[in-house]
């Protein structure tokens, strides 16, 4: 339990800093600018290697369009969700 009462966060969160922390940023989320560039490095390795058809940049302040649009379904009634905004953090993290 961590310190704020969230059974199992603890091992998850060790899991989270060695695959995220050590593996994709090579322990440097200090480092702001290092932080922005790593997904931007990766999109700039990876793009040249697949098919435009097969490859769909999305960001979700696109909405539904792109995405649906791509994947050849009907776009939802519902807006497209915003979640992980840094208010809702700890109210997603919580359990239950």
């Amino acid at each position: 339990m961590d310190e704020h009462g969230i059974p199992g966060a603890v091992a998850r969160d060790d899991l989270m800093r060695r695959v995220i922390t050590d593996r994709v940023f090579g322990r440097r989320v200090h480092d702001n600018k290092e932080v922005l560039a790593a997904p931007r490095a990766h999109v700039t390795a990876v793009v040249p290697h697949l098919p435009a058809e097969r490859l769909l940049l999305f960001g979700p302040t696109s909405g539904w369009g792109p995405l649906t649009e791509f994947l050849g379904v009907p776009e939802p009634l519902d807006a497209c969700p915003h979640i992980n905004r840094r208010k809702d953090f700890w109210q997603l993290r919580a359990p239950g």
